[in-house]
């Protein structure tokens, strides 16, 4: 039996778990996104810095229009990248 890497195990677990599984695998932020309200809501007796919360937040808005984005035109042929 060959090694199987950390994500793999990770991916195979979550596939038989009430866990929502993503076909690309299955992030930080996808975890943060799916269950850190929910976390928030089930122990609201944490005294969770506001750090945290400040690094969350930023970590769910990461590449949305909600930080903004970094927009290119190529000068020769217009071409558009965000």
């Amino acid at each position: 039996m060959g090694l199987v890497s950390d994500s793999a195990l990770v991916n195979e677990y979550m596939k038989h778990c009430n866990l929502n599984v993503r076909t690309k695998g299955y992030t930080i932020k996808d975890i943060f996104k799916d269950y850190w309200e929910d976390f928030l809501n089930d122990h609201p007796h944490l005294n969770i810095r506001d750090t945290v919360h400040l690094n969350v937040n930023r970590m769910l808005k990461c590449q949305t229009p909600k930080l903004g984005y970094s927009f290119y035109e190529c000068p020769n042929c217009g071409f558009e990248f965000r």
